[in-house]
């Protein structure tokens, strides 16, 4: 990929047009591209603002990888990705792409969960400001997308007490989902 300033056409791709779940049919060697060029892309990627459809696109490059198996890139460029896109989670107009975004990775690190442990601290302390402000700060529809993923990460992530206690605090601190109308979320 060119340099971040040359990138205003693939930026404006990946905020203004629907992702392709190219995950689904796409095979890493059909992109002839080495590990270090994959975690570049992928870092790359991760950088940008995670507004309109940007997170799908990136959402759909992590789910490639993972399908790939490219563990080498995953851990090269997945970390940087983690402290981009949670920097991310401060704006209201990248929290909810940074959610799906940090969710992929997260829920696709279960297996390996020290990954998610030693950045949980920097995903707190950007998403416990959200859950103390009112409810008003974030749409309905992060709000209901930040209940899911909390009650996500409780479920995936059973056995470490610390984590659960903070993930559960969150919870207490968000308005109970019976409170939205389920229904109108997109």
């Amino acid at each position: 990929m060119r340099p971040a300033q040359t990138l205003g056409r693939v930026v404006a791709v990946f905020q203004h047009c629907p992702c392709v779940p190219f995950s689904s049919f796409l095979v890493v060697k059909d992109l002839y591209l080495n590990t270090e060029k994959l975690a570049n892309i992928l870092i790359k990627c991760g950088r940008l603002p995670m507004v309109g459809h940007t997170c799908a696109w990136l959402k759909q490059l992590l789910l490639l990888l993972v399908h790939g198996e490219q563990w080498p890139v995953l851990l090269t460029g997945g970390n940087d990705v983690i402290l981009s896109v949670a920097e991310q989670l401060q704006s209201a107009d990248t929290v909810h792409g940074s959610l799906v975004v940090l969710e992929t990775i997260f829920l696709g690190f279960q297996e390996n969960a020290d990954v998610f442990l030693a950045f949980f601290p920097h995903f707190y302390d950007r998403v416990a400001p959200w859950v103390t402000t009112p409810p008003s700060a974030l749409p309905h529809s992060t709000l209901v997308y930040l209940h899911e993923f909390l009650q996500g990460l409780l479920f995936a992530f059973p056995g470490h007490p610390f984590v659960q206690a903070k993930l559960r605090h969150l919870c207490t601190l968000l308005p109970p989902l019976s409170t939205f109308d389920v229904g109108t979320v997109q």
